[in-house]
């Protein structure tokens, strides 16, 4: 156990000597990462604790494939799943992945369902009110967060969606169903991440 580096090695220097060793174990990154911490190279620890879940997780996934038939269905699966938290939230340690993620979806959203709805272009996207007197005023960002963002209810979704008799509203709507379940998602990793739930 150490509490200070005397010695001129980069980070990159320290994780290939991690990575060397063997068996693996999870002790030496974790001393690492709290050294680093401790004297305030934050942005370093969590990339050590990052390196130390991806390799962790990477032989978790060949020892998988040495279960018969049943690790070559497993094994593929968990490689998927360690990749997706990997470059989401970085296994917990960096959720910001995911909240650029979402800012990414909520910009792209708000110009795409800003474009279909101008001029309330009946081909793209209509009120469900009968009366155009109570149409509620339509906002492509309020649109794309309140579709984004589960529970959220900011009275237009109810009232705006795209016209599925249209070669335009069929894809808004599809489209929409992937802005929808991708928010679900990004708030779900946010949420694990902050909690510490994927951190092993």
């Amino acid at each position: 156990v150490y509490g200070s580096f005397a010695d001129p090695w980069t980070l990159a220097d320290r994780l290939k000597w991690l990575q060397s060793q063997s068996p693996f174990a999870t002790q030496p990154y974790e001393q690492l990462a709290k050294v680093l911490h401790d004297n305030g190279h934050d942005s370093d620890a969590r990339t050590v604790l990052i390196a130390m879940e991806t390799e962790m997780r990477s032989k978790e996934v060949l020892q998988q494939y040495t279960i018969p038939w049943w690790g070559c269905i497993l094994g593929p699966w968990t490689w998927l799943w360690s990749g997706i938290l990997h470059y989401t939230i970085g296994y917990g340690y960096n959720t910001w992945y995911a909240i650029v993620g979402s800012a990414f979806l909520l910009l792209f959203g708000s110009f795409y369902f800003s474009y279909a709805s101008h001029y309330h272009d009946p081909r793209w996207i209509i009120s469900t009110e009968h009366s155009e007197e109570t149409y509620k005023p339509f906002s492509g960002f309020v649109y794309a967060l309140e579709t984004l963002l589960p529970f959220v209810d900011l009275y237009q979704a109810k009232h705006w969606v795209p016209n599925a008799q249209s070669q335009g509203g069929r894809i808004l709507r599809r489209y929409l169903w992937v802005h929808t379940l991708l928010g679900w998602y990004f708030a779900t990793m946010i949420l694990a991440g902050l909690s510490g739930i994927v951190q092993k």
